[in-house]
């Protein structure tokens, strides 16, 4: 058992497409830019600093009527674009490098006449509790997108500095 984080891994646990660095797991693939662990404690961190923006879009009003004009879009919640109503109209929405699908899945929920689709180089994606207009997909974004040109309407990505 490790004392540090109470986990322990196995390097036979680790599936085929990662490898194990300082007890963390990693993609092994090189031909990736992905530097991050992709394991449940990098999951539950990126949930966490999910929450924490959405935690910030509550306190955005007291900020606004300090700083800045009412009808900005900075940390409007889950998007930062003027497409509240293409959403709630139904709309096909692409997030590039979805990770733990948080997003994507929080989205889908929020507005269920849209259709929304995670993407992301790590096969981690969620498999249950997924509605119906939510789907995910494994893919290398730096390989291309698999899907023709206009096939979305809104394409969202957050936390891919570095890693494109």
């Amino acid at each position: 058992m490790d004392a540090d984080n109470d986990i322990d891994i196995d390097a036979t646990d680790v599936p085929e497409d990662f490898k194990l660095v300082n007890r963390r797991q990693f993609m092994a693939s090189g031909n990736t830019k992905y530097m991050l662990p992709i394991d449940i404690e990098e999951r539950n961190r990126s949930d966490y600093q999910h929450y924490v923006l959405r935690l910030l879009e509550k306190l955005m009003p007291l900020i606004l009527l300090t700083t800045m004009a009412t009808d900005s879009y900075i940390l409007h919640g889950n998007f930062n674009a003027p497409i509240e109503e293409n959403l709630a109209g139904g709309i096909k929405v692409l997030e590039v490098g979805c990770g733990s699908g948080i997003w994507t899945l929080e989205m889908a929920r929020d507005y269920p006449a849209s259709t929304f689709v995670g993407c992301d180089i790590a096969n981690v994606l969620p498999t249950t509790d997924i509605s119906d207009n939510c789907t995910f997909i494994n893919a290398n974004t730096l390989e291309g997108l698999p899907f023709p040109d206009g096939t979305f309407d809104y394409c969202y990505q957050r936390f891919m500095v570095g890693n494109i």
